[in-house]
C-alpha cells in the first residue's frame, strides 16, 4: 500500500552525495514480497552479463554517486525511433536536477531564456552549460555519441571535467555509450568518474517491454499485464494479429525497446476483419515501414485495454544497496 508523503526530502542525499530526490509515497512491502523481489533480482543478476560489463569499464569508471560535481546529459535519442533532432528542447529536462557548479551538456539549440529561468526564477543555482551543437549539414549524432567519438566535443567535455576535479555522469538513459564515455574520461584525466545508472544490459532490459512484462508477471502474476505476445517474424506477426482481432476490439503492435509511443501501431479489429491473410500481411508491413522501415523482430503484439480508468506515471530512485532503499 502506498501512502502519500508530501515534501519529504530523503536525507541520505543531502551531503555530500546530493540529488534533489523527493519522496512522495511510502510503500509498505511485506517480508514475503521482499523475499520474492530479492529472489527474482538474484536470478536476473546471475543470468546476465552486467557484472562482466562493469569489470570492463572499471576502475576508470565507477558505479554510483561521487562526491564531485554532476554532468547531466539529457539527450534520449539513443533509444530506438527517438531520432536526434537539430533542436530538441526536451533534453533540458535533466537540468532541473542540476545545482550550483554542475555541468549540463546540450546537443541541440541553446535556450538561454530557460537557463536564466532555472537559475534566477527557480533559484536552482548557477550551473554551466556545454553546447556541442551540430550543424544541419552533418549527420546528427546522439549527444553522448558525439561526446565520445567527436574529438573536438570530447576535448571540450574533458576540459570541463578536469576543471571540476571529477564528475558523476547522469544521463537520461545509461547506455554503453555513457559507460564508455566515463571510462575514457577516467582513463585520460586520472580523476574519479562515476556513472549514476545501471550496467548497459540492465538499462536495455528495463527499456524492453517484452522483458519488463515478463518480470512484472513473475512478481505479480499474469493478470497484472495486458495480454501480449512476441512475434519473431512477419508470418507470426500476421497470425497473431489475425487471431486477436477475432476476439478483441483493439490491439497494438509495438517496437518493444522504443519509448514515448514512437513505436506503437494501434489497430482497430473492424478495419482488418475482412482482409485475407495475404492482405493483412501486406497491410501490417506497410503500416510499420512508414515509421521504422524494415521491421526489426521481435515485435510485441498486445491487446489494447479499453476499460482503463487512469494511466499513472511512477518514478523510482534505485540507489546502490549501500546507499539506502528504493524511493
Amino acid at each position: 500500500m502506498a501512502r502519500p508523503n508530501p515534501d519529504k526530502t530523503v536525507s541520505s542525499f543531502d551531503k555530500p552525495k546530493r540529488l534533489p530526490i523527493v519522496q512522495r509515497r511510502e510503500v509498505e512491502i511485506t517480508a514475503a514480497e521482499r523475499r520474492a523481489v530479492e529472489e527474482l533480482a538474484l536470478d536476473i543478476s546471475n543470468g546476465g552479463r552486467h557484472h562482466n560489463e562493469l569489470a570492463y569499464f572499471q576502475p576508470h569508471a565507477r558505479q554510483g554517486l561521487g562526491n564531485s560535481k554532476y554532468v547531466f546529459i539529457g539527450d534520449m535519442s539513443e533509444i530506438p525511433l527517438l531520432l536526434p533532432a537539430v533542436s530538441n528542447a526536451i533534453e533540458y529536462r535533466l537540468s532541473i536536477l542540476a545545482s550550483e557548479g554542475d555541468l549540463v551538456v546540450i546537443g541541440g539549440r541553446r535556450h538561454p531564456g530557460f537557463e536564466e529561468y532555472l537559475e534566477k526564477h527557480l533559484n536552482l543555482g548557477h550551473c554551466e552549460y556545454l553546447h556541442i551543437g551540430q550543424s544541419t549539414a552533418e549527420t546528427r549524432l546522439p549527444t553522448p555519441v558525439k561526446c565520445l567519438k567527436d574529438e573536438r566535443a570530447y576535448a571540450q567535455l574533458r576540459a570541463k571535467v578536469e576543471k571540476l576535479g571529477g564528475a558523476t555522469l547522469v544521463a537520461h538513459i545509461t547506455t554503453g555509450t555513457i559507460w564508455a564515455l566515463a571510462r575514457r574520461l577516467g582513463r585520460d584525466t586520472g580523476l574519479p568518474i562515476y556513472v549514476a545508472g545501471p550496467a548497459p544490459t540492465i538499462s536495455a532490459q528495463a527499456n524492453d517491454k517484452l522483458w519488463f512484462a515478463r518480470v512484472v508477471s513473475q512478481l505479480f502474476g499474469e493478470a497484472s499485464v495486458p495480454l501480449e505476445y512476441s512475434a519473431n517474424g512477419a508470418a507470426a506477426l500476421t497470425g497473431r494479429v489475425r487471431s486477436l482481432a477475432q476476439k478483441y476490439e483493439k490491439i497494438v503492435v509495438k517496437v518493444p525497446n522504443s519509448a514515448g509511443s514512437a513505436g506503437n501501431f494501434p489497430i482497430l479489429s473492424s478495419d482488418i476483419s475482412d482482409m485475407s491473410v495475404k492482405d493483412l500481411h501486406m497491410y501490417l508491413l506497410s503500416l510499420i515501414r512508414e515509421t521504422i522501415g524494415s521491421p526489426i523482430y521481435p515485435l510485441l503484439v498486445q491487446v489494447w485495454d479499453s476499460d482503463v480508468l487512469t494511466s499513472p506515471s511512477v518514478q523510482l530512485w534505485i540507489p546502490l544497496p549501500s546507499e539506502g532503499p528504493v524511493i
